[in-house]
Formats: structure tokens, C-alpha cells, sequence
């Protein structure tokens, strides 16, 4: 009975630092991970901190546009005192390379690329303008869609 006990401890064990190593135990419940910058900044001020960038990568979107793709929070010297800072690292290329410098199409990154741009383009027919679920996607997707929510 006591080897079994030990043998599951051990494969949950092996299971949970897998799974953490691969990120699958935080998916979808990090607060910054995936947002704009713009979007970032402002949960990073209502933590009381301030948004600093610390690596880019690529280039043809605006900053504010760019996606988040990791973080840390730090403290700092400011102004003679120590105050927490955020470093983001950002992704300031296409979701998607169509012609411009993006993600893979095959990249996880892409595939949820590819999903947002046919969502867009869903939403964006005329008879998809009443739609909530449209109105919501699209704020939150500034510059996909075509229809004015």
C-alpha cells in the first residue's frame, strides 16, 4: 500500500511541474499575458505600479497595439524612493504573417491569429451588427473589424 501511495505522489508531482513547465496550469488566468500594451498599462496602473518595457520584438505595430508575451514585477529607485515597477516584454509584429512579418500560421499564436481575423470578419458583415457578442469582440480587437459597433 505505502509503494503505491509513493508511486502517485510522484507521477502527480512529475504531472504538476510538467504541466507548470509548459504553462498548461496558468492558461488563461494570467492578467497580462495576451493584452495590448494599452490594455496592460492600465491594469499595471490600477496595481498602483508603472509599466516599463523592457524587450520588443519585431516591430510594425505601434506600441500600444503590441501584445504582451511576459512579465515581471520589480521594485525600483525612483525619484530617491523604491517604488514596484512592471517589465513587460512585448511582440510588436502582426498576429498572423500574411505579406508583413508575423507569427507562423502553424504557431499556436497564429491559430488563434487566424481564429480572431475570421471572427472579425464574421462580425463585420452587416447582419452581424446588433450582435453583442460581435460589439464586445470587436472592442477588444481595436482595428479587425470593419463594422462600427
Amino acid at each position: 500500500m505505502g509503494v503505491v501511495i509513493r508511486v502517485a505522489v510522484v507521477v502527480t508531482t512529475a504531472l504538476v511541474l510538467l504541466l507548470h513547465a509548459f504553462g498548461i496550469s496558468s492558461a488563461g488566468t494570467d492578467p497580462l499575458v495576451g493584452k495590448t500594451y494599452e490594455d496592460a498599462s492600465s491594469v499595471i496602473a490600477e496595481w498602483g505600479s508603472t509599466p516599463v518595457i523592457s524587450t520588443v520584438f519585431g516591430g510594425t505595430l505601434a506600441t500600444d497595439a503590441c501584445k504582451v508575451t511576459s512579465w515581471q514585477k520589480v521594485k525600483r529607485q525612483i525619484d530617491g524612493s523604491r517604488r514596484s515597477a512592471v517589465l513587460v516584454n512585448l511582440f510588436c509584429d502582426n498576429g498572423i504573417a500574411t505579406g508583413a512579418p508575423g507569427n507562423s500560421a502553424a504557431s499556436p499564436q497564429g491559430k488563434a491569429a487566424k481564429i480572431d481575423m475570421k471572427t472579425a470578419e464574421w462580425c463585420s458583415r452587416p447582419e452581424q451588427a446588433g450582435r453583442a457578442k460581435c460589439a464586445t469582440f470587436c472592442s477588444k480587437h481595436d482595428g479587425l473589424c470593419t463594422a462600427n459597433f
